[in-house]
């Protein structure tokens, strides 16, 4: 017979030979009143080696949340001023997410949950600014918002993609932007300077690219891009303009290399682009009014098909 000791050293030997697995880190500093910190880590019994920080520094009534699940994700939250809310939800391995707000009533929400290598860095300096950021079963994606000013909005989505690179800077006030990425290896640019300037781009499929950059205020600029090589830019300085683009490729010909440039100045102005294709057409389109001279109210409109 087994003498019982001999059993249980064995025990301790065989626990002892099993891997070891790092453990989660996480903190907490909250430094004002009334604040609101939370930290979820893990899925199973073993730790995934994921790092998540949240400072709340001199305020009142600030709330931070982090959920991770999946294996070395980082988080890092940091909030200034009042009643600034942060969310961060990481189900994927290596993602990377930084949020840091300044001011008063802003609101950080971030979803990831891709398959691997995900970056989003998101920062607000003044009131009542709001970004929403959502990377799902997607690669190697990054994504950046920053925000100063007063009740500015941005959105980005980057669903099923490979490498997509999002950035959205917004100055000044009342600005709304949003970027939607569904596709392969897109970059997608929105800055806007001024006031309620609105930006929107959507780009589906291929090597896209996109650029909106607006100073100014009352600006609106659309850029909507499916298939092929496309590559589209509206730059607007000045106020009331509106400029879009709309390029669709077969995506199937080789030598379509879509291209439409907008630039306007002055105010007033409008300018459309619309590039659809049937066959092999290369595309190439150009559109400047009172860009050099000022000038308002003209009208211009280019169709490639």
């Amino acid at each position: 017979m087994k003498h019982p000791f001999a059993t249980l050293a064995c025990t301790v030997l065989a626990l002892s030979a099993l891997p070891a697995f790092a453990s989660d880190n996480s903190s907490i500093t909250q430094q004002g009143s009334l604040s609101t910190a939370k930290i979820t880590q893990g899925r199973f019994v073993v730790s995934f080696e994921s790092t998540a920080d949240i400072l709340q520094g001199t305020g009142t009534n600030n709330y931070a949340a982090v959920e991770q699940t999946g294996y070395e994700a980082h988080a890092a939250v940091t909030q200034y001023g009042n009643n600034q809310i942060a969310r961060v939800k990481q189900d994927t391995d290596g993602s990377h997410t930084t949020i840091v707000q300044r001011g008063s009533d802003n609101v950080a929400d971030v979803d990831q949950s891709g398959i691997h290598e995900l970056h989003i860095n998101v920062e607000q300096d003044g009131l009542r600014n709001i970004t929403s950021v959502n990377q799902n079963n997607t690669i190697g994606a990054t994504a950046e918002v920053r925000q100063s000013g007063n009740d500015n909005v941005a959105t980005i989505n980057e669903p099923n993609s490979v490498d997509p690179n999002a950035t959205i800077h917004q100055h000044g006030s009342s600005n709304f932007a949003t970027i939607d990425l569904p596709a392969n290896s897109s970059q997608a640019t929105v800055k806007q300077d001024g006031v309620s300037n609105v930006g929107r781009i959507s780009e589906q499929g291929f090597s896209n690219s996109a650029k909106i950059d607006q100073a100014g205020n009352n600006n609106v600029a659309t850029i909507d891009v499916t298939g092929s090589f496309v590559d589209a830019t509206i730059i607007q300085h000045g106020n009331h303009n509106t400029g879009r683009i709309t390029s669709v490729g077969d995506g199937f010909s080789a030598d379509q290399t879509n291209t439409a440039t907008i630039r306007q100045g002055g105010y007033d102005n409008l300018a459309t682009i619309t590039q659809t294709s049937a066959g092999t057409a290369g595309y190439t389109a150009t559109i400047s009014q009172n860009f050099t001279t000022p000038g308002y109210g003209n009208v211009a409109s280019i169709l490639q098909r």
